[in-house]
């Protein structure tokens, strides 16, 4: 039994820590993360989520997922929701569209999972949404480009020429008339003709490449600038070669007329494009970066070479150096693993600073495709996540702190009216004071632990003091959940959120029905003496039994003493502070924890703080079995006592 029993403390205080984690997880996610019923209800969502949907968690709880989504995604959606209920797929991942508060489309990434009870039965969906807008965006806007280029290859022209040298005679296809803006059936143009078409600026080089075909057998590929009949302006690429007869005698020039202007136009778009890009990617608070399919490195912002201090051209011959030694080849690793399987590359890893420091990095890549699926470049970013590592670590160490405690930690709700504030977590000291696990009282209010014994005056008293946001201090009769009544000594101090409004209340209590019983004793022990000493009626037995009993009762007052005072002088209070200052800087936690001279201390001041309150159990446990092992002491001094003055049969002894 005993070993059960601490396998359940076990797993209580694991499940406890592992919901808290949960809770931090889900909220700072940086994706909207929701769980909802299998009828499409919102049973959780994060903040994320209602900020990409523009809607507060209260608006977003009084809807269901259909109610957002676009009614042509509604179908899908319902699909394969169909399908994961019954069995048929473990997950779905599908692009959707969610209808802002606004009104306007947000296009997102949705993954869903199920998860069930023990029977099998759908529980609840798991759903991670992440917003795709800006990137569906710049698909479609490639999509354009692309569509631009294609049209732009299709309606390419290739026209023909011929120059006989002998007779002069030229002949031109129809898709040269085309080209130069001429009517076919306006008669076959002059030799010099096609010089004349271009700009004053091209043709002395159209005529030298003539020549040079003509006298010399030089071919000649040359690109040009034309000038049509109504003024428009073309830019040609113009080929030629010689042609030979049988003797390899120079007879004639032949050559081709293309269009490039539109070519020469996406080039230009291309280029501004890339300047586009580059200015993107030069203003963006992330590092940039690009490789071939291969892995080598193509391009870096200016951020990397600012925040590694390296130059280009050393970051071109080996990104890894920035890379902390113990996250080197697990990067390498990673990166390897991603280009043989062409899948995303993902990592969070430590970057030196310039300046020697390291801080956390998520690194995250994806492969640029061709039309085959063959990877053409990997495109990614680098996004500094140090302020949001250090701030979960600093949440770990509160929560290590709140379960380290010896005394009992609960917080409640902030809603004084009936039924009373809701709780909404407690630690494994409230367990083992109440025998109620959090699973049992969460969502409960703390009159779970009242009774018949509790004082009402207390109960009032602390209404009025936490109505007015002050502190309270007290003790009153509790109930364990057996039934059996204890003593309880307990503060209360609210915790506040960014706007200074009154958000939950953050209770420490302690069980003193030990230190009660033992001052009561001490008190009876002490009326015994007294009339033990009248009884005997001899000042002898009296003197004796003071004297004998003095040196104890200095032993119980010292303990006693010392109990009080490290109660009283207990910091488990200063949890309550701790969780005060965070929540006041709840906005802005990151920036709180590594900015903020008072956040830069706070992982340190907690580690220090759960130590102190380790060490104050322990201390309190000995006071009180000193304090216990004293008064045994005075109860035998005394009824050794009773017996030496005759005291009659059937007096009432200590």
């Amino acid at each position: 039994m005993t070993i059960e029993s601490g396998t359940l403390a076990t797993q209580d205080r694991s499940a406890a820590l592992m919901e808290e984690r949960f809770a931090g997880a889900f909220e700072h996610a940086p994706i909207g993360v929701a769980l909802l019923s299998p009828d499409g209800r919102w049973l959780r969502v994060n903040r994320t989520l209602c900020e990409m949907v523009g809607f507060t968690e209260v608006q977003l709880m009084a809807r269901t997922f259909k109610d957002i989504t676009h009614p042509a995604d509604l179908g899908p959606d319902m699909d394969n929701m169909r399908r994961i209920m019954s069995g048929e797929i473990g997950a779905f991942q599908m692009e959707k569209r969610y209808i802002h508060a606004r009104g306007h489309l947000v296009e997102v990434m949705l993954n869903v999972s199920l998860v069930r009870d023990q029977d099998g039965r759908p529980d609840y969906f798991i759903s991670h949404v992440q917003d795709i807008s800006e990137r569906k965006r710049a698909e479609a806007a490639l999509r354009e480009r692309e569509a631009d280029l294609r049209q732009t290859q299709r309606l390419v022209g290739l026209g023909s020429w011929n120059l006989d040298l002998a007779s002069g005679a030229t002949r031109w296809s129809q898709q040269t008339y085309r080209i130069f803006g001429l009517d076919p059936d306006g008669g076959v143009p002059s030799p010099t003709r096609m010089s004349c078409l271009l700009d004053a600026a091209a043709a002395p080089t159209l005529d030298a490449a003539l020549h040079g075909a003509a006298q010399e057998g030089i071919e000649f590929a040359i690109e040009v600038e034309a000038v049509r009949p109504d003024g428009s302006r073309r830019w040609l690429v113009l080929r030629g070669e010689p042609v030979r007869d049988a003797a390899g005698a120079i007879v004639a020039v032949r050559g081709t007329a293309f269009d490039a202007s539109r070519r020469r136009q996406a080039e230009t778009a291309l280029r501004a494009s890339e300047a586009e890009f580059r200015t993107l990617a030069e203003s963006m608070p992330q590092i940039v970066w690009i490789t071939r399919a291969d892995g080598s490195v193509l391009y870096f912002n200016q951020k990397w070479m600012d925040y590694t201090g390296l130059s280009l051209e050393q970051s071109l011959d080996d990104w890894t150096t920035p890379f902390h030694p113990d996250d080197r080849q697990r990067s390498w690793d990673a990166w390897q693993h991603a280009t043989a399987t062409e899948g995303t590359y993902a990592l969070e890893c430590r970057l030196r600073r310039a300046d020697g420091t390291y801080r956390w990095w998520l690194t995250r890549g994806v492969p640029q495709r061709d039309a085959a699926g063959q990877v053409l470049k990997w495109f990614g970013t680098c996004t500094d996540i140090h302020d949001m590592k250090m701030a979960q670590e600093s949440l770990r160490l509160l929560g290590s702190a709140v379960e380290q405690a010896g005394e009992s930690v609960m917080i409640t709700e902030a809603d004084l009216d009936a039924p009373g504030p809701r709780i909404v977590f407690v630690n494994p000291a409230f367990t083992r004071m109440t025998s109620y696990t959090s699973d049992e009282v969460i969502g409960l209010t703390p009159r779970v632990l009242q009774g018949p014994l509790t004082d009402r005056g207390v109960l009032a008293r602390l209404r009025e003091q936490l109505g007015r946001g002050e502190l309270f201090d007290g003790e009153a009769i509790n109930y364990r959940k057996d039934g059996s009544a204890f003593a309880m000594e307990w503060q209360i101090a609210p915790l506040r959120g960014p706007a200074g409004n009154v958000t939950h209340y953050l209770a420490i209590q302690r069980d003193v029905t030990e230190r009660n019983r033992a001052q009561a004793e001490l008190a009876a022990t002490h009326r015994q003496l007294v009339a033990a000493s009248h009884r005997a009626g001899k000042a002898e037995v009296a003197i004796n039994v003071l004297h004998n009993v003095g040196n104890a009762l200095n032993s119980v007052n010292v303990s006693a003493s010392l109990v009080v005072e490290t109660v009283r002088g207990s910091r488990a209070a200063n949890l309550a502070k701790v969780a005060d200052l965070l929540r006041e800087h709840g906005s802005d936690l990151a920036g709180f924890l590594t900015g903020d001279p008072r956040g830069r201390r706070l992982p340190e001041y907690l580690q220090q703080l759960s130590a102190h309150l380790q060490h104050e159990q322990q201390a309190t446990a000995r006071e009180l079995e000193s304090l216990v092992a004293n008064i045994e002491h005075i109860k035998d001094i005394v009824a050794m006592q009773q017996d030496h003055a005759g005291t009659p049969a059937g007096a009432a002894k200590p």
